[in-house]
């Protein structure tokens, strides 16, 4: 239901031209992403009769002063940062690990979202870890990891002569693509 409150559609009012799809490239993930903005009004047109009336454009209004209200938005946000939201995987299913609390935030955990899949979706087994024992311990690990530049060094190297070598994948398609081109 809520959807149906949320999409002006259901109202009877079709709008097309109202958004525009753009491909940007987003630095902190180092990909392309589709990013959606809505056009001037002036772009957008209207056809009549596209769409059959579901709710009242009165009780559509309504359903946005209620839902955009910001002391309901308030109660939504993260009683706590999850630092390590997302940067943390799965053991089990390699899937980004979230911030969880439990009685009513008494208990801070990380947890893998496929542990709670909805019915006929295989769950993940993985179970629970508590907030301060996994931040501490990436804290002790990343402070004694910065304690020896050497090995800070060492690894970077190491990656940089990685990424400089030649892999045999590459040379196999460079050879391919040559064959195709003679």
């Amino acid at each position: 239901m809520r959807r149906v409150l949320l999409n002006e559609t259901y109202t009877g009012r079709t709008i097309y031209r109202r958004t525009v799809v753009k491909k940007v490239r987003d630095a902190a993930r180092g990909r392309w992403v589709r990013r959606i903005e809505e056009r001037d009004e002036s772009e957008w047109i209207e056809i009549e009769g596209a769409t059959p009336t579901i709710i009242t454009r009165d009780l559509y209004q309504q359903a946005q002063v209620r839902l955009n209200d910001p002391e309901r938005r308030r109660r939504r946000e993260p009683t706590r940062a999850y630092v390590l939201r997302g940067r943390l995987r799965c053991a089990e299913c390699d899937a980004a690990m979230t911030g969880h609390a439990v009685n009513r935030g008494r208990f801070h955990y990380y947890r893998c979202p496929n542990g709670s899949s909805g019915p006929g979706e295989t769950r993940c087994r993985s179970r629970y870890i508590r907030l301060e024992r996994i931040e501490e311990a990436v804290k002790g690990a990343l402070s004694e990891l910065l304690a020896s530049p050497e090995r800070v060094l060492d690894d970077a190297r190491r990656a940089a002569a990685a990424a400089s070598a030649p892999s045999g994948e590459l040379s196999a398609i460079g050879a391919e693509l040559a064959e195709v081109e003679r």
